[in-house]
Formats: structure tokens, C-alpha cells, sequence
């Protein structure tokens, strides 16, 4: 009998909620969209929104990427479009990184900048950021974001 209930119930729930027919509309997605992490994805499109879930070919939401945006635009003090190691270590300086050596700063902006030109431009800062936040929660890379910025 409490079997039946809540199988009813569940069932209930789900006609509620339309489930089937949002998890059919998520794998559509996925299979269109193709995206690098389709977890990720499908997390993001459901708190965000199919047009900020979209993934660019690091793996990063559209959301993701506007806010990385934020950062290296506030690391860029010259505008030109590229962080050099001065502005790096300018803006870590400015944002809390007194516990980061000149030495650890040197290997961290070895990992941005993968051409060796000296410079990181965006698509080098977002190949960086795509790789490091794979692992990170929605509200975990929010924090990132906050703790960059502060």
C-alpha cells in the first residue's frame, strides 16, 4: 500500500513538473550543442538558461565566460587586450596574493601564457580557466570569481 503511494505520488511529481519532457529537452540540447562537459551543461542550462549554458570549445559556459571577462579585464590595466607578467603581478598584489612568492607567480603565468610570448591574451586566459574550473560548482567558481575581484 505505501509502495502504491508513493509511486503515485512520484508520478504526480513528475506529470507536475513535466520531467520527461525536460530531460528530453536536455539531451536534445547535448546532442546539438555538443558541449565539452555535458553535466556541466545540463546543470547550467537548468539554473541559468540555455543561452547562458552554452559552452565555448573550452568547455565554459557563456556565463562562466562573462565573468572571466570581468578578471582579465581588471588585470589588463594597459587595455590592450593582453596581461603581461607586470599586470599579474600588479593585480594579484592589489587583490590579496601577498602570500604567492614572485617565483610561484613566474610558474602560474608560465601555465596562462602557452606560446611564451610573454603576454596571456584571452583565448590563452580562457584555455587556462576552462581547464581549472572543470572541477568547480556553480557556486564554487561564483566564489572564485568574488575572491578574484575583492
Amino acid at each position: 500500500m505505501i509502495e502504491q503511494q508513493i509511486k503515485e505520488a512520484d508520478e504526480t511529481y513528475l506529470a507536475k513538473h513535466d520531467v520527461k519532457g525536460l530531460v528530453g529537452e536536455l539531451l536534445g540540447e547535448v546532442v546539438t550543442q555538443r558541449p565539452l562537459d555535458p553535466v556541466q551543461y545540463m546543470v547550467d542550462h537548468l539554473s541559468l538558461g540555455a543561452a547562458s549554458a552554452r559552452q565555448d570549445v573550452n568547455g565554459l559556459s557563456a556565463y562562466r565566460r562573462d565573468q572571466l571577462m570581468r578578471v582579465f579585464r581588471a588585470m589588463d590595466a594597459k587595455s590592450d587586450g593582453t596581461v603581461d607578467f607586470g599586470e599579474i603581478t600588479a593585480f594579484v598584489g592589489k587583490h590579496g596574493g601577498g602570500t604567492v612568492t614572485e617565483r610561484e607567480l613566474l610558474d602560474i603565468f608560465a601555465d596562462f601564457d602557452t606560446d611564451g610570448d610573454a603576454r596571456v591574451d584571452v583565448d590563452e586566459f580562457m584555455r587556462f580557466f576552462g581547464r581549472f574550473c572543470r572541477t568547480l560548482s556553480n557556486a564554487g567558481f561564483d566564489q572564485l570569481i568574488v575572491d578574484m575581484l575583492a
